[in-house]
């Protein structure tokens, strides 16, 4: 497999539970944790995490800051009715992001 940060989220599950075979082979009470199990879980919280919140606000405020993608589009299944007027008028204006219509169509 490529080299990538969330491969630990398919290796965490086996490593965790060969962790707990190691604590219980040594005889470690139930809530001590061995250096392997402390090393695991500060480098999941002081690494990973914080990469993974790093990235997830990178690729949010990209998102937000792209305004010049948002335009606004009609979209072909809806029907707005006017009541008072008796007519209808097909395509409302609908804000959609420009690349998920483009997916879309």
């Amino acid at each position: 497999c490529q080299s990538s940060p969330h491969n630990i989220t398919v290796l965490y599950n086996p490593l965790m539970a060969f962790i707990h075979e190691i604590e219980e082979a040594m005889g470690y009470m139930p809530g001590e944790q061995c250096s392997l199990h402390v090393f695991v879980s500060e480098l999941l919280r002081d690494v990973f995490l914080v990469r993974l919140h790093m990235d997830t606000a990178r690729r949010q405020e990209q998102a937000t800051k792209a305004l010049d993608l948002w335009t606004t589009t009609g979209h072909p299944t809806y029907k707005v009715t006017s009541a008072a007027a008796g007519t209808s008028a097909n395509k409302p204006d609908l804000p959609l992001l420009q690349s998920s219509v483009l997916v879309w169509e």
